[in-house]
C-alpha cells in the first residue's frame, strides 16, 4: 500500500459522516487491462530492452522455454498494435527515498523537451524520483505520434497518469517561433512499476467535439485539439476532461469511464457562462469518487457524476466565492481555481489577501477555503512585501489531497518573461518543509508568464 493510499484511507475515516470507511477499497485497476511492457525501439541497430539482471532466475527451468515462446508471440502482437517504441530505464530499481513531508508522492512524471527552445521540439515523458530528481524512465510517444502534449494525475497509487499524444507537424507562430500546429489529442493511461521500472501505456477511449475555427475540419465532429483541464479519479476508473467546443465556445465536461463498472457522462456549460466561469479550471475528485470539483476563480462547482448528462450547473452544487471573511479581510484565488481535499471539506488555491481583484497584494501564498460555505478558513503566506505590489503570484505544482496546507509551490514575478527553475519548494502550513531539485531537461524549465503547470508535470 502506497503512502498516498494510507493517507486516502485516513482522510476517509475522518469524514465518516460522508463516506463510510467500508466503501473505500484499495486501488483496483483490474478493470483496466494494461498492454504489455515496452521494449526498446525495434529499428535497425537498436538494442532490445532487457529486464534487470536476475529476472530469469525466478523462472523454473521446465517452464522457461514456453514462457520465452509466449513472449515472442507477445512481441508480434505488440508490433501489430503499434505499441510505443521505447522504455529507457536509468540505473537500478527505484529505492525508497527519505519520507516525504505531508504525503508528497515519491515519483512524478513530466514532459521533457527533446531540444531547445522547448516549444519548438517534440516532448517525451520522464518519470523521476521526487526527492532526488533521479530519472527512472524515459517514455517516447507511441508509434504514429510525434510528441506528448500534456500529463495529469489524480490516482491514489502515486504512479498512474494520463498523457496526451499528438502528431508533430511544426509551424511558424508569429513569424519566428516554431511550434506544433493544432493536432488531435489521443489519451493514454501511463503506469510506472518502481520495483521493475516497467512502464505500461494503454490507449483510452476518446470523444469528439465540434472543431473550432482555425483547425482542419472546423465545424465538424473531431477529436479535441486542446483541453482546458483533466483529472483521474482516485481509483483510476474515470477520467474527467474539460474542453471548449466550436465557435460558441461552450464548455463540455466529459467523464470517461475507464473500467467496466464505471459510469461516464457529458455536461455542458453555455459559452456566455463558460467565459466567466471556466478558463483553465482545476479538476479534482473526492476520495469516494462521487464528487468532481471544478475549481474556478469565481465559484466552486461540485458535480455529481451520478446524475444524467446535460446542464452542468443543474447537476452540480455551486458555492459562490467572494473571498470575504468574518473579520473583513478579502482573499482572492488565482485564475486557475482550487483543488478539493479527499474528504471534500476544503479547497486549496494559490492566492492572497488583496484589493483590485488580486492584482495588488502585500503577500502571496495559499488560501484554504471551506467547500461548504466558500469562506476562507486559513491563509498561509509564502512571500511577503513591504508595500502593495502588482505582478506577483504563486505557481502551485501540487497540493496535498489529504493534508490541507501542504503544497509544492514557488513564488513568481510574472512580469519576468522567463523564469529558470533550479528547484521547487515543499511548504507545510506556511513553512519550508523541503526542497526538490528541478532537472534542466524538463519542459517547463523556462516558464513564460501565466504558464499553467498542471499540463507539464504531475505527481
Amino acid at each position: 500500500m502506497s503512502q498516498m493510499e494510507e493517507l486516502l484511507r485516513a482522510a476517509t475515516r475522518e469524514s465518516g459522516a460522508e463516506v463510510s470507511p467500508g466503501e473505500i477499497r484499495p486501488l483496483d485497476l483490474s478493470g483496466v487491462p494494461f498492454d504489455r511492457p515496452w521494449r526498446r525501439g525495434r529499428g535497425r541497430g537498436r538494442r532490445r530492452w532487457a529486464p534487470r539482471r536476475g529476472w530469469a532466475r525466478v523462472v523454473r527451468p521446465g517452464i522457461l522455454v514456453p514462457v520465452l515462446a509466449a513472449l515472442a508471440v507477445v512481441a508480434v502482437v505488440a508490433a501489430s498494435l503499434a505499441l510505443p517504441r521505447t522504455l529507457s530505464s536509468h540505473g537500478g530499481p527505484a529505492t525508497p527515498s527519505p519520507k516525504m513531508p505531508g504525503g508528497v508522492p515519491p515519483y512524478y512524471a513530466a514532459l521533457a523537451a527533446t531540444g531547445t527552445p522547448a516549444a519548438s521540439h517534440p516532448r517525451n515523458v520522464t518519470v523521476r524520483e521526487t526527492w532526488t530528481g533521479r530519472p527512472l524512465a524515459l517514455v517516447t510517444p507511441p508509434a504514429g505520434f510525434g510528441t506528448f502534449s500534456f500529463i495529469v494525475g489524480g490516482a491514489a497509487d502515486d504512479r498512474t497518469w494520463v498523457v496526451g499524444a499528438q502528431t508533430w507537424k511544426p509551424q511558424r507562430y508569429r513569424g519566428s517561433i516554431v511550434t506544433n500546429s493544432p493536432q488531435p489529442i489521443t489519451f493514454f493511461l501511463l503506469t510506472f512499476e518502481p520495483g521493475s521500472q516497467v512502464i505500461r501505456l494503454r490507449q483510452l477511449p476518446g470523444f469528439t467535439v465540434t472543431a473550432p475555427d482555425g483547425v482542419p475540419g472546423a465545424g465538424t465532429a473531431q477529436q479535441p485539439y486542446d483541453i482546458e483541464a483533466a483529472a483521474l479519479s482516485p481509483d483510476a476508473s474515470r477520467l474527467a476532461v474539460a474542453v471548449v467546443e466550436g465557435t460558441a465556445q461552450k464548455m463540455l465536461l466529459h467523464v470517461i469511464p475507464l473500467a467496466a463498472s464505471a459510469r461516464g457522462g457529458t455536461w455542458v456549460l453555455a459559452g456566455s457562462l463558460a467565459n466567466g466561469y471556466m478558463r483553465n479550471p482545476l479538476l479534482s475528485w473526492t476520495a469516494d469518487n462521487r464528487v468532481l470539483s471544478i475549481g474556478t476563480w469565481k465559484d466552486f462547482i461540485f458535480l455529481d457524476p451520478a446524475k444524467p448528462s446535460g446542464d452542468l450547473l443543474a447537476a452540480s452544487r455551486v458555492v459562490p466565492f467572494t473571498g470575504k471573511t468574518p473579520t473583513g479581510t478579502t482573499y482572492s484565488c488565482e485564475y486557475t481555481g482550487g483543488i478539493i481535499s479527499l474528504d471534500g471539506t476544503t479547497i486549496t488555491c494559490a492566492g492572497s489577501p488583496s484589493t483590485d481583484d488580486g492584482y495588488k497584494s502585500q503577500s502571496i501564498g495559499v488560501v484554504i477555503i471551506s467547500a461548504r460555505t466558500g469562506v476562507p478558513l486559513r491563509y498561509l503566506p509564502i512571500q511577503r512585501f513591504n508595500a502593495w505590489v502588482r505582478g506577483h503570484s504563486v505557481n502551485l505544482f501540487w497540493t496535498s489531497p489529504a493534508e490541507a496546507g501542504t503544497v509544492i509551490a514557488i513564488p513568481r514575478d510574472i512580469r519576468q518573461y522567463k523564469t529558470v527553475l533550479t528547484s521547487l519548494t515543499v511548504w507545510r502550513h506556511g513553512k519550508v518543509a523541503g526542497t526538490i531539485p528541478w532537472p534542466a531537461d524538463v519542459a517547463s524549465l523556462a516558464l513564460p508568464p501565466f504558464w499553467f503547470f498542471g499540463f507539464s508535470v504531475s505527481w
